[in-house]
């Protein structure tokens, strides 16, 4: 948490929440969505969250949980 501090005293909080919010996208659009459309499934973003087929959900968390376990 020190870090999360310091850099919201040297850069504001705004700087905080922008880079969060950049970091995010990174993981979630540049990431994840683009393996899972290379791989043939249709996904849809809502926020921060995935929308999928139920019937492909199971396969699709495997898929994000590797892709968390090996960042």
């Amino acid at each position: 948490m020190n870090w999360v501090d310091s850099y919201k005293h040297d850069n504001n909080y705004k700087a905080f929440s922008n880079m969060l919010q950049k970091k995010e996208a990174a993981i979630m659009i540049d990431g994840l969505l683009m393996q899972l459309i290379e791989r043939g499934y249709r996904v849809f973003t809502i926020h921060d969250a995935l929308r999928v087929k139920e019937s492909e959900a199971d396969a699709i968390k495997s898929i994000s949980t590797a892709l968390a376990l090996s960042a």
